[in-house]
């Protein structure tokens, strides 16, 4: 199960909104519950979630083309959709080796999913939204989040 308690302190920034996300760690551990903050966009209103600083090689993997971002709004056997979907934020299967961004697998989802060919790279944030009268807003993760996610890398890589 996610635990809250980290060994970086959280992200809080004076005087902008955040929200509790879920952030699968490369190195295996259980997933923890972080504060990521959230920037209006000022000509839509739209809600932009910050995972910059919570991705190693963030910015390499843009400019790369190999950032996975994923929407997650129904899982295997399921007819309808989650009344809040999840994004998820990663550097995924697109590479081979990810030693030019010296980064290793995550090993907490390659555990989940075995020997499947899909692989996740360095650190995966996942966000949930929630439809609002503007459209989707990002809401906080808690740890029955997890639960949802991981059938999501079990079942659907």
């Amino acid at each position: 199960m996610p635990t809250a308690k980290s060994s970086e302190p959280n992200i809080p920034f004076p005087g902008t909104k955040s929200v509790k996300i879920l952030l699968f760690r490369q190195d295996g551990q259980c997933p923890e519950i972080r504060d990521a903050p959230i920037q209006m966009e000022s000509v839509n209103g739209l809600e932009i979630l910050e995972v910059e600083p919570l991705i190693p090689k963030y910015l390499e993997a843009c400019q790369e083309g190999v950032l996975t971002i994923k929407l997650v709004d129904r899982l295997q056997g399921m007819i309808m959709t989650l009344p809040t979907p999840f994004i998820i934020w990663g550097i995924s299967d697109k590479i081979r080796d990810a030693g030019e961004f010296q980064l290793c697998k995550n090993k907490l989802i390659q555990s989940i999913t075995g020997e499947k060919k899909v692989v996740w790279w360095g650190d995966v944030v996942v966000g949930k939204l929630k439809s609002s009268d503007e459209g989707f807003i990002f809401c906080d993760c808690d740890a029955s989040d997890y639960c949802l996610i991981r059938n999501y890398f079990l079942r659907e890589l």
